[in-house]
């Protein structure tokens, strides 16, 4: 997808707002200097590109509902939101708007190149378990520290993406075998993880 795509489409959007001082992208846009469109749009990118998707560059007047991707997780199709920003120090969602089974992907946006990287993620359930607080703009949300986040290569091994695929293959590679003999205090023989059985393993 040419960049000048997802550049156009953030100036769409930008001047379809109707900016008033109080309006939230209007404040975002006065603070940073940067089209929050725009970030936001570069964080569904990164993730698109990470995981196969399509950027959606259609027009939408009512805002996308939380929705700017999906993944395939057990037969299941589960909503991803990328949340974008130049200083992100906590994932962060809006307490009226967060869901309990959706995925939300935390991006850097880096203005020096225009681009975003993924960061981590968290279940919407896991973000509702923090206590609101806001971040400015007068907005409460739920959070979670940006440090730690669930890394984006365990979201390729849930989706089972080709990547995700080829660590789990790595990973069962790399197992130790387990220890086929005898316990050494008892003697039962068996299959075991260590030297003991379970009766004299200890934990």
């Amino acid at each position: 997808m040419p960049d000048d795509d997802i550049a156009r489409e953030a100036a769409r959007r930008d001047a379809s707002h109707r900016y008033h001082p109080k309006n939230i992208a209007t404040l975002k846009l006065r603070r940073d200097d940067i089209n929050p469109n725009l970030k936001g749009l570069r964080g569904e990118q990164a993730y698109c590109e990470a995981f196969g998707r399509k950027v959606d560059l259609s027009a939408k007047p009512g805002g996308d509902g939380g929705r700017d991707s999906d993944i395939e997780i057990d037969g299941k199709l589960f909503i991803v939101n990328c949340k974008t920003a130049m200083f992100p120090r906590d994932l962060i969602c809006p307490v009226d708007e967060c869901k309990p089974d959706t995925i939300y992907v935390c991006c850097h946006y880096v203005p020096e190149q225009d681009r975003a990287r993924m960061l981590g993620w968290r279940w919407g359930r896991e973000l509702m378990t923090s206590w609101p607080k806001t971040h400015g703009f007068h907005i409460v949300n739920y959070w979670w520290p940006a440090r730690d986040l669930r890394s984006i290569d365990e979201l390729h091994r849930l989706g089972k993406t080709p990547r995700g695929l080829m660590l789990i293959e790595k990973e069962e590679r790399e197992r130790p075998p387990p220890f086929h003999g005898r316990c050494i205090v008892c003697g039962q023989p068996g299959i075991y993880v260590g030297w003991y059985c379970e009766d004299h393993r200890v934990w």
